[in-house]
């Protein structure tokens, strides 16, 4: 379906080629916006032309910002632009429950703001047909492109080596887009720079530590708890929060990570019955399901395996007695003390990145052109962080080399990348650093001047 406000194609950017590098500038107000969606679409028909080559993160438009605040802007105006593609269609199924359980209000849509913050410049039309290369593909409007989610991938919400954890929230949401990257088609995700940086569990743990239940399935109570006990769900009299469980004679209440809102599933003996969303506040049943999908409650695993791996991972990393570190002796009595995400690599032999869960090559990446400026500004916050964390010498952190990515590894995994560096403002003059800038035909908004403090603050209108 073609997107509710944008029904023909404003800006139609180029998109680069295989491992090529395009240049984006002059995208005032939100006609950035308007270009990644325009672009999104692009990938997306381009993926599904039907010419065999449907490999996994086909169609991939991957967007990195400078901070969350961009983000969270962004992801509202795609949320504008799409139209009904926008969303991540995963939380379509609780959302028609929580319709089912309580009528709510639909939420307020941007489109006020979103419609008037981008001004077509016709002057420039000219100037933009002429900076762009007969080589830069100039994608065509789809008749009906396909719906295209939003994946906002989130950082921790915490400052590197923080003695803090991330809210449980935060961690069910990374993990639910991490085991949908793999095998996203036609998506685009949102991430920071920092984020993008980041290292983060293997592919495979995601993957194996994920499982479903159907409605017909026959379970064994017994197994059922020990598997959602290694996938580290809580047991508790009543389920209110993500990565909880209750088992209660004939009834089970799952709120799997990842999920908007619980289940709960009706067993007769052995076998599920019926599968249904339920309101976690009233304890409410509400529409019902086939199947639902569990994914761990962690990013990292607890088990005996993982806590020698730990254990002997620790040993080597840090020089005297281990036992005189906090960390140390709290994980291997089975605790998890605040602030352990950091610490996280020691419970596998590898870690991974956001380029692992792309595989493929096959993404558009669109980055800011100060990329590498901002990658050494937060790396230079994260090596100030760690110097002031390893003082206390009851407490040992990792070097920062076992957590994220340097600015040139970054540089690195990016070199081969299908790339799109989009410049602030009007851009550079003619080429950027021999890159082909094409400038988008928009100018920014008139200014329109409020006087807060005069009697009539609006007279200049």
């Amino acid at each position: 379906m073609a997107s509710a406000f944008v029904p023909e194609w404003l800006l139609n950017p180029p998109l680069p080629g295989r491992a090529e590098t395009l240049g984006w500038a002059r995208l005032h107000g939100s006609a950035a916006a308007v270009a990644v969606a325009e672009a999104a679409q692009s990938m997306a028909t381009a993926a599904g032309d039907g010419d065999g080559d449907r490999q996994s993160n086909a169609g991939v438009t991957v967007v990195v910002l400078e901070d969350s605040r961009q983000l969270q802007v962004l992801e509202s105006e795609l949320g504008f632009f799409l139209g009904d593609g926008a969303g991540d269609g995963a939380g379509a199924d609780a959302n028609a429950a929580t319709d089912s359980i309580a009528n709510a209000d639909a939420t307020a849509s941007a489109a006020d703001v979103a419609a008037n913050t981008v001004s077509v410049d016709a002057n420039a039309a000219d100037d933009a047909a002429n900076t762009v290369s007969d080589s830069a593909a100039a994608p065509t409007n789809p008749t009906n492109p396909p719906a295209i989610p939003v994946l906002a991938f989130p950082g921790w919400e915490c400052l590197p080596y923080d003695v803090f954890s991330p809210p449980p929230h935060i961690t069910s949401e990374r993990l639910r887009i991490l085991s949908a990257l793999p095998s996203a088609n036609h998506s685009v995700l949102l991430t920071t720079c920092a984020n993008l940086m980041q290292r983060l569990p293997p592919v495979a743990y995601i993957a194996g530590q994920c499982f479903e239940l159907q409605r017909g399935q026959r379970i064994d109570m017994h197994a059922l708890r020990e598997r959602l006990g290694a996938a580290h769900y809580a047991a508790v009299r009543q389920v209110m929060a993500a990565g909880e469980f209750a088992l209660r004679g004939g009834l089970v209440d799952i709120f799997p990570v990842g999920a908007d809102l619980p289940f709960r599933l009706d067993l007769f003996d052995d076998e599920i019955e019926s599968i249904k969303y339920f309101d976690p506040d009233t304890q409410r049943s509400g529409a019902a399901a086939e199947r639902i999908s569990l994914l761990p409650a962690r990013e990292f695993p607890l088990t005996e395996a993982s806590i020698q791996l730990f254990r002997e991972a620790f040993r080597r990393e840090f020089e005297g007695d281990p036992r005189a570190q906090k960390t140390y002796t709290e994980v291997s009595r089975g605790q998890l003390p605040a602030g352990i995400e950091f610490f996280f690599p020691l419970f596998f032999e590898r870690t991974a990145t956001l380029f692992d869960y792309l595989d493929g090559g096959r993404a558009l990446w669109i980055l800011p052109a100060n990329l590498d400026q901002t990658a050494r500004l937060h790396w230079a916050e994260i090596d100030d962080r760690h110097r002031n964390a390893n003082v206390d010498i009851q407490r040992r952190v990792l070097r920062p080399s076992r957590l994220y990515l340097s600015p040139r590894e970054l540089r690195e995994r990016l070199s081969a990348a299908r790339r799109v560096m989009r410049y602030a403002g009007t851009g550079p003059s003619g080429r950027g650093r021999g890159k082909t800038v094409w400038k988008a035909a928009t100018a920014p908004p008139p200014e329109l001047p409020v006087e807060p403090r005069d009697e009539s603050p609006y007279q200049h209108f």
